[in-house]
């Protein structure tokens, strides 16, 4: 916790998709600066974008030498997915909190200094997570807290999703888990329950990493009298997206679950293979998706089970 009135280093950590525009990760530095906060040091990790992404990039962030108190562009050879992308940015990080940003997010203004005077003024808080809304509407919720249930399909539900934001969840509250696209969190916890398991590459690893946090006795706050602004891009998913989404969440669930809400999990998966064998029916190939996610999950979390090895931060 930072000593009374001394404004702590806050390292944001923001994470390119090579498979979306640039302009949203300049938009994104953007609105950061604009943040009344003084302390930042900046920490960019690409994951593997073209050179001429990396160019404009490179000229985009000379443009805030004066603003931050450091900046950080970190050139990965190759796309290593959330959570390794992002473990990455942590391990080069030096401040006391550090905040995980997506890179097509916008910040409302005051932001960063109400999450983070939240986060430091209690010692039980680990992680605090605002509300977001979707960019393209801005009253229309796109999460308000985070429920993890072994009764949903998805395992992971967002409070308040698609509702109109009327101010019903501008509440301060408890929650399950932080939403990935942004949240503020201690470094302390980092050190104590470990980094992203990368393994996930994509989809629930931030769910594992919350499960993990509340497991150490930390508390996830959700804020809501302040937002951000999620460019949310609506796309089918892609086979290899498809097989993740189904193969994640049995990971997840075999890895962290105790015996009860496991056996109310698999339970609901038996229903929800069927649904899903229903929607995908008839392409073969989503089909064999489906199987082989299912067991792979089967297999990788039953292994994470018995033996999970996490990144440890120093």
């Amino acid at each position: 916790m930072a000593a009374k009135n001394q404004t702590p280093l806050l390292s944001i950590i923001v994470l390119t998709n090579p498979f979306r525009p640039v302009q949203l990760t300049l938009d994104c530095i953007r609105s950061i600066s604009e943040q009344d906060y003084s302390k930042i040091e900046l920490i960019v990790v690409d994951n593997n974008s073209s050179s001429k992404d990396l160019r404009k990039l490179d000229l985009h962030l000379e443009n805030y030498q004066n603003r931050f108190t450091d900046i950080l562009l970190i050139k990965n050879k190759k796309n290593y997915g959330y959570p390794k992308g992002n473990n990455i940015g942590i391990i080069n990080s030096t401040g006391s909190i550090i905040a995980i940003m997506n890179n097509d997010i916008e910040l409302e203004q005051d932001l960063i200094k109400k999450c983070v005077n939240l986060l430091t003024s209690r010692k039980d808080v680990g992680v605090v997570v605002p509300k977001i809304v979707y960019c393209s509407n801005p009253n229309i919720i796109w999460y308000a807290g985070g429920i993890i249930d072994p009764r949903y399909r998805l395992v992971c539900r967002h409070r308040g999703l698609m509702k109109r934001d009327t101010g019903q969840f501008d509440d301060i509250s408890e929650t399950d888990y932080a939403n990935g696209s942004c949240f503020f969190i201690k470094r302390e916890v980092f050190k104590k329950v470990g980094l992203f398991d990368p393994f996930y590459f994509l989809y629930y690893e931030e769910a594992d990493l919350n499960y993990r946090i509340k497991l150490a006795g930390y508390k996830i706050i959700y804020i809501g009298n302040t937002k951000v602004f999620h460019k949310i891009k609506h796309t089918e998913i892609s086979a290899f997206q498809l097989y993740l989404y189904i193969r994640n969440r049995f990971i997840f669930a075999i890895k962290n679950f105790k015996e009860i809400d496991l056996l109310v999990f698999l339970t609901t998966q038996f229903y929800a293979t069927i649904i899903e064998f229903l929607n995908q029916f008839p392409s073969s190939m989503k089909i064999r998706l489906l199987f082989k996610g299912i067991i792979d999950g089967i297999v990788f979390g039953t292994r994470k089970r018995k033996n999970s090895r996490i990144v440890k931060l120093l």
